[in-house]
């Protein structure tokens, strides 16, 4: 399968890390509605109203949310006089006029000081009287949406927002987490590869290979490394082919010394101990004797020179030359060694159409 560049993975793990994000931070709102749901589809509305807080009995009405919002209850009876308190109360009326009631219980806008509300009820002896639940406009609205309140519901609300906060944060720093094990598993493990072949390189295995599949950038190290242990590799096969060429060399050049060095040796120790008394045969040993002395010290020169070549300090040089001619010229050479064996009539015949031939 065809492996995408670095940047187009990093891309992808990117959006990958947003979507996962936006699921964890969806998951953290359903858990705060679900939770708000099933926690508040039980709980009590506050008690903020005259309607819900009066009774007959009011003396043993329940105050309790109205006094955590600063509020108190009044009740007056039909001539709007204040017979009874429960709570601070915080104005100085003890008796109301009926067009000041009717303000008080009329929607004032952002002029007025105070929430209030009233109710009327009769007690158990058959008096009439109105319950009025006064709170300050700081703390409600209209609409009696809590504002900064100390109430119940609004900890339980807070303590359940933050739970969800909590919650969010704890998938985000997973995630986190995760992603960046992700992204150094998917960039480490083709480095660790590429560091492994490389000291076995080192270490001298020259038929070290990579083999994995990753992103282009590390496809492109892999084939480049691979392409430069095949070069190394065949190299090395070359330099020891070469090398077992000139050991090869080195035996034959010391074969071709043997026998010259004979002949030389034969033909000297001949002179020396006087046994050749004819004059044309003793000039035809002497000029034997130099001659293979010349064809010895070339040897030596070709050895020297092919020695030279394993510090690279000369190379090969062709020229052309007639094949036939140097045929002649190395049978000349070899006519002593040839005549006593019956070969001296050989005669060679160039019938070459292209005669030259590149030596070296």
């Amino acid at each position: 399968m065809r492996k995408g560049n670095l940047h187009g993975t990093l891309l992808k793990n990117y959006v990958v890390f947003v979507i996962i994000m936006l699921a964890a931070a969806t998951l953290s709102l359903m858990f705060l509605v679900s939770t708000l749901t099933t926690k508040m589809s039980g709980e009590e509305a506050p008690m903020l109203t005259a309607e819900q807080v009066v009774k007959q009995e009011y003396e043993k009405m329940d105050i309790t949310d109205i006094a955590l919002v600063d509020g108190w209850v009044e009740i007056i009876d039909e001539d709007n006089r204040v017979i009874f308190v429960k709570g601070d109360k915080k104005t100085a009326d003890h008796i109301y006029r009926s067009k000041q009631l009717y303000e008080m219980l009329s929607y004032q806008g952002n002029s007025g000081k105070w929430f209030c509300t009233a109710s009327s009820f009769t007690t158990e002896d058959g008096r009439d009287y109105t319950c009025l639940v006064l709170i300050p406009k700081q703390s409600v609205e209209l609409q009696l949406n809590l504002i900064n309140t100390r109430l119940p519901a609004a900890r339980k609300v807070v303590n359940i927002f933050f739970s969800s906060l909590l919650l969010f944060f704890t998938l985000f720093l997973l995630n986190i987490f995760l992603y960046s094990k992700w992204t150094a598993a998917k960039i480490s493990m083709p480095l660790s590869r590429i560091t492994d072949a490389l000291n076995e390189l080192r270490a001298g295995k020259l038929d070290t290979r990579m083999d994995f599949m990753a992103e282009n950038e590390f496809l492109q190290i892999r084939d480049a490394f691979n392409e430069m242990a095949e070069r190394l590799e065949s190299v090395q096969t070359e330099k020891i082919r070469m090398e077992r060429a000139r050991n090869r060399m080195f035996i034959d050049i010391s074969h071709d010394l043997k026998t010259p060095v004979t002949v030389i040796s034969g033909y000297s120790r001949a002179l020396a101990e006087n046994m050749v008394r004819d004059e044309d045969k003793r000039k035809r040993y002497i000029e034997a004797i130099y001659s293979k002395s010349m064809y010895v010290s070339k040897l030596i020169d070709d050895l020297f020179e092919l020695a030279k070549l394993d510090f690279r300090e000369t190379g090969l040089e062709l020229k052309n030359t007639d094949l036939a001619e140097f045929l002649r010229d190395m049978a000349a050479e070899h006519y002593e060694q040839m005549s006593p064996e019956g070969y001296a009539g050989w005669r060679f015949q160039g019938y070459w159409k292209q005669p030259w031939s590149s030596l070296s």
